[in-house]
């Protein structure tokens, strides 16, 4: 570790292999404002504001993908995690830019977006319906054994 502050760490580790400079941050948000994993409502909103961002941000995404950058996001109990990694040194511009559009997502019209993941979720609770109770179970039985789920 280089540094540690109160707002996170700094880690430096030698890539002693291939011997390229590779970059990861990481960058953790707490909240209980919404309560994500603790109600069905809060976790599908959870799921529709991700499947927004993500839709949102889908061609700055496409053009990481295409130089080998990664990007993930997840949701937990009262965290929203992003994750950044890459082997170039456009990672900086990369995760300035992505911070950038989320910003900016207050500010725009996502109706288009939210109609759109709206209709993804329900076609996939339609096909719910359409699976055997076994698998149904099975679905169920993962959400709740997932740590403090409803």
């Amino acid at each position: 570790m280089i540094k540690n502050l109160d707002s996170g760490s700094l880690w430096y580790k030698l890539d002693t292999k291939f011997k390229k400079p590779k970059g990861y941050v990481a960058l953790e948000i707490a909240t209980n404002d919404l309560g994500f994993g603790q109600t069905p409502g809060a976790a599908t909103f959870a799921e529709v504001w991700l499947s927004c961002l993500l839709e949102f941000t889908d061609e700055l995404c496409y053009m990481a993908k295409c130089a080998d950058l990664t990007f993930r996001v997840t949701t937990d109990n009262d965290t929203l995690s992003f994750k950044w990694g890459g082997f170039s040194s456009s990672l900086p511009l990369f995760i300035s830019e992505f911070t950038k559009k989320i910003v900016a997502m207050r500010e725009s019209d996502i109706e288009p977006i939210f109609n759109s993941v709206k209709e993804k979720l329900m076609r996939k609770l339609r096909s719910i319906e359409m699976k055997s109770t076994v698998d149904i179970a099975q679905t169920y039985l993962a959400v709740i054994l997932k740590s403090n789920s409803f």
